[in-house]
């Protein structure tokens, strides 16, 4: 009698993992490489979304929204700072300037290289009262 082996033997088996293991070794540092430099480039992209916002919000001060506080000294932008806070109150009558970046960002980002919040710095030139907005990520 015949017999009929339909699978694969031990040997054929220990080479093929060994070949997966190979490709393993020269795949993995160039993707962590990759993950790396998309980290940084989601950073970059968030931190000119915050600033754009910002921006936005300050341009529309005494108009819609009211002054930003604060000015010159860097604040943590998280929920309920004083660049935003999604519940604060309206501002002789105008749109609270936390609350006016609260609504046009949404969600407050974190860097995703640090895992930490954006800090952001606004100041006024005094001459011509142009806003200034620099964001950073804590390191």
């Amino acid at each position: 009698m015949k017999k009929d082996n339909k699978g694969f033997s031990l040997i054929e088996l220990i080479i093929v993992i060994a070949i997966m293991a190979v490709l393993v070794a020269v795949i993995a540092p160039n993707l962590s490489k990759y993950l790396s430099s998309s980290k940084q480039k989601t950073d970059i992209s968030n931190i000119d979304t915050i600033k754009g916002v910002i921006e936005q919000s300050c341009a529309l001060t005494n108009t819609e929204v009211s002054e930003p506080q604060s000015l010159g000294t860097w604040v943590e932008l998280k929920e309920n700072s004083v660049y935003y806070d999604s519940d604060a109150a309206d501002v002789d009558g105008y749109t609270a300037f936390s609350r006016s970046v609260a609504e046009a960002l949404g969600e407050v980002p974190k860097s995703k290289v640090t895992g930490k919040d954006f800090w952001v710095k606004i100041e006024q030139d005094s001459t011509t009262g142009i806003y200034t907005v620099t964001v950073k990520s804590k390191s």
